[in-house]
């Protein structure tokens, strides 16, 4: 990940919380929110963020639906068994929501259409970096730029 030194960060898709609850660990001036549309996910990352003691907002909801706000970074590990149909949706509505020079960050199976997931952010954002990639995943970062 490539965070800001300060702002507020998105874990998308939390699941049981590990990516929020780490960049709050190691950064405390960040605000991080959590959010899955799956309420035992929820429950679970409540319980693992009181268990490691960290503050962070968690909400459950669809997509980008709980959130009124604007963020610095957007993590997303998109549900690729949902279909692409599902996992593009969340990266326009991610780009929607970012704040000018926020970035989207997604981790995804190579294999498993992660070139049409570049492809699809280069289209969505106009730049798309693949900053990593190793044991058949790939990690992309996009910047949201000036309209």
């Amino acid at each position: 990940m490539q965070l800001p030194a300060e702002g507020t960060v998105l874990d998308l898709g939390c699941g049981i919380g590990v990516v929020g609850i780490v960049v709050k660990s190691f950064h405390s001036l960040l605000s991080v929110c959590l959010s899955d549309v799956n309420e035992r996910a929820i429950r679970l990352a409540q319980q693992n963020a009181a268990l490691n003691n960290v503050s962070v907002e968690i909400r459950s909801g669809e997509g980008l639906a709980p959130w009124n706000r604007q963020f610095d970074a957007i993590l997303l590990n998109p549900p690729q068994h949902a279909g692409k149909e599902i996992c593009f949706r969340l990266m326009t509505e991610a780009q929607c929501r970012l704040k000018t020079g926020g970035s989207l960050q997604i981790v995804v199976r190579r294999n498993k259409g992660g070139k049409s997931f570049s492809e699809q952010m280069e289209l969505i954002f106009g730049n798309v970096t693949e900053m990593g990639k190793k044991k058949g995943y790939g990690v992309y970062r996009s910047i949201k730029r000036e309209n």
